[in-house]
């Protein structure tokens, strides 16, 4: 495929992207919602990423891999792509120093970091398990953060149980989700 026939597909596939980004956010100023999350606890976990990935940069583990960092609720989770077990152990204890951090799922590979097109499909693939979730009745899609990662998509949040099982098979019916990984934490 020549550059230009992939660069218009990426456009394409953005343009989608961001159109499948447009109705989630109008979907959820029409989902009903019960808050299971202060402010509070936002504002700590979008703090924890920074300080994560802060850390990570200091440490040298970004240079020649590839991490993300999440955190919901007080856990952490680590994907992407790292060189050595060495270096997946160490981004293991540098996100377990941060106080706010409760519990951490280390799921980085140890493999060469992702190409680019892989890192497309992900996006993409997130992009429809979302809407996806908050397209089903049964489901509160803005509650939950879904994150994906060489085709297997993690599922983060607080949810009953019920629903915690509905949006985990409605996930696994998304083209492209290759395993679901449930991080969910239950509520009543």
């Amino acid at each position: 495929m020549t550059d230009i026939k992939f660069m218009k597909k990426a456009m394409v596939c953005t343009l989608v992207c961001m159109f499948l980004v447009a109705c989630q956010a109008i979907g959820q100023q029409n989902t009903r919602t019960t808050v299971y999350r202060s402010t509070g606890t936002v504002v700590d976990d979008k703090s924890a990423v920074w300080k994560i990935n802060r850390e990570l940069r200091k440490s040298g583990l970004t240079s020649g891999n590839h991490i993300n960092t999440t955190v919901f609720n007080g856990i952490a989770l680590l994907t992407g792509e790292v060189s050595t077990h060495a270096q997946k152990q160490k981004a293991d204890k540098v996100a377990n120093r941060l106080q706010h951090v409760r519990m951490i799922f280390n799921q980085l590979a140890i493999a060469s970091p992702s190409s680019f097109s892989t890192r497309f499909k992900d996006s993409a693939t997130t992009g429809l398990v979302k809407t996806a979730l908050l397209r089903h009745p049964d489901v509160h899609g803005s509650r939950i953060k879904v994150v994906t990662e060489r085709g297997i998509v993690y599922l983060l949040g607080l949810v009953p149980a019920s629903e915690a099982d509905t949006a985990t098979s409605t996930t696994r019916r998304v083209r492209g989700v290759k395993k679901v990984v449930r991080l969910f934490e239950i509520v009543k």
